[in-house]
């Protein structure tokens, strides 16, 4: 579990990142300073786990699907924001799954973050 300081790190990085460009950002919301949180981040997939996705950032490594295998093992499997879960996950397969849309720049911008 991260500390209360490096919550805050990697929620105002996503902030900054990604929730600028985020489909299902609130009106408006791409205006507020990183330092604000957004009235969607209690659904979100990404800050829903956003220490699960630090460690599979960290631990990482470099090649072809890591990040994608370690994600889909450690949270889409057992994810509660869909009735199902898994390789099979309809929000995945839509693309309306913030993770499943923005994950490969979450790591990206998660790996820069220091703990």
């Amino acid at each position: 579990m991260p500390t209360e300081s490096a919550l805050s790190s990697m929620q105002q990085a996503i902030r900054g990142n990604i929730c600028i460009v985020c489909y299902r950002r609130p009106q408006g919301s791409e205006t507020l300073g990183p330092d604000v949180p957004r009235s969607c981040e209690g659904e979100c997939t990404i800050f829903l786990n956003l220490g699960t996705l630090k460690e599979i950032a960290d631990a990482s490594s470099p090649g072809p699907g890591n990040w994608q295998r370690a994600m889909r093992e450690l949270i889409c499997r057992t994810c509660e924001q869909t009735p199902q879960p898994g390789d099979d996950c309809p929000a995945n397969a839509a693309r309306t799954c913030p993770l499943s849309r923005y994950a490969a720049r979450v790591v990206q911008v998660l790996e820069h973050v220091q703990p």
